[in-house]
């Protein structure tokens, strides 16, 4: 028989990208009840909300610091979460958006303090993808959907396939390995619009991506041709999530089609795509006075 976990606890929940209401009532209880609070947010709502609810929160983001790797960040936080689970306690650590989603000391948590013993598990969150699915009226299902860290697509030699939606994240950060407080500037985007121009047209209209944080606020899209990406990110540095609608019909496979029982008709309707545009509720263009003030 294996031996009984140990009495420490962790459990990685996510504040969604509105904070205070996207929180499941899972996760609430959990920040209400551990005995320690951990949390690292990007907006200033979601700090205030926690710190409100548990005053003795504690916040990761202190081990951030300009031009320290990240990978150094990551594992001191890593250490950090399972301190006090080593002690017997119960620790709730709270990250932005989903917490399984572009954090990897969540994921490190969880698997070393398993590989120790310990009860660790992971609650799901609203993350920035399901806020572009929705805002941008995207159905993953409907031909497909490729989605790939910016740096990992380039390094790892993944392939597009210009028939689906394609996501591409921290368009803005690609290639670099240090946290910088002021933003990037994007020196090695260059890199990127090179290997893009390899499946898309430098015409090819894409769109930067950037979900609310506020419940006020509303979810921000600029568009932007392939070969004008450096320049945009530049001057718009709130946006790091590019997404690429298709540029061609996907290819048919017709006698698996008739295999498979699908009628030509219905074959007919689905192969074809009808022009993709975003609502003009979240589109924001190049001189609208609803633009927002560039980066200085």
């Amino acid at each position: 028989m294996s031996a009984p976990p140990k009495l420490g606890i962790l459990a990685i929940i996510g504040t969604g990208i509105q904070g205070g209401r996207q929180l499941t009532r899972e996760a609430v209880t959990r920040i209400k009840s551990a005995n320690v609070i951990m949390f690292c947010v990007s907006e200033p709502l979601t700090r205030d909300w926690l710190l409100e609810l548990r005053p003795d929160a504690e916040d990761l983001s202190r081990f951030y610091t300009d031009g320290k790797d990240r990978r150094t960040t990551y594992e001191e936080m890593v250490e950090s979460m399972l301190e006090p689970v080593r002690q017997g306690k119960s620790v709730a650590a709270a990250f932005y958006g989903h917490p399984g989603v572009f954090v990897s000391p969540s994921h490190e948590a969880v698997k070393r303090a398993r590989h120790e013993g310990y009860r660790a598990f992971m609650q799901p969150a609203i993350s920035a993808e399901a806020c572009l699915y929705a805002d941008l009226g995207i159905d993953p299902a409907e031909h497909g959907c490729l989605s790939f860290e910016a740096s990992e697509w380039l390094v790892f030699g993944h392939r597009l396939d210009p028939s689906c939606v394609v996501i591409l994240w921290q368009v803005d950060c690609v290639g670099e390995a240090s946290y910088q407080s002021d933003g990037y500037n994007g020196a090695h985007v260059p890199l990127l619009i090179e290997s893009l121009l390899r499946y898309y047209d430098a015409d090819h209209i894409g769109y930067l991506y950037h979900a609310p944080v506020l419940p006020i606020g509303r979810s921000k899209v600029w568009p932007v041709k392939i070969r004008e990406l450096h320049e945009t990110l530049r001057r718009y540095r709130t946006a790091g999530t590019l997404f690429i609608p298709p540029a061609a019909e996907p290819p048919v496979d017709l006698d698996m089609a008739r295999r498979l029982g699908i009628p030509a008709d219905e074959l007919e309707r689905d192969i074809h795509m009808p022009p993709w545009g975003v609502d003009p509720r979240f589109q924001i263009i190049m001189g609208n006075t609803a633009e927002p003030e560039p980066h200085r």
